[in-house]
């Protein structure tokens, strides 16, 4: 059986250092590049003050989105890594 070790050291935060992924990383561009996609689209079809609103909306629903996903996949990891009372499953 494991043993965990529960002393909380001095600048230690209490929860565990999770790695960064690469995917991290690609969230910026891929969110530039649906907001350039979608300017453009909306800039040919339907005018420029149209085409910036919806630029705008575009980086704000991703951002959300972003955030979303990031928050559960730190809290689906952190309880992983949290350890489960005994007798239960």
């Amino acid at each position: 059986m494991p043993t965990f070790d529960r002393a909380r050291r001095p600048g230690d935060s209490g929860t565990p250092d999770l790695p960064a992924s690469r995917t991290g990383q690609a969230w910026p561009v891929v969110i530039a590049l649906a907001t350039a996609v979608v300017f453009v689209v909306f800039l040919v079809h339907a005018g420029l003050s149209l085409a910036v609103v919806m630029a705008l909306a575009t980086v704000v629903a991703a951002t959300i989105l972003v955030t979303l996903v990031t928050g559960t996949a730190w809290l689906t990891r952190l309880r992983d890594l949290a350890p489960h009372p005994r007798g239960h499953h």
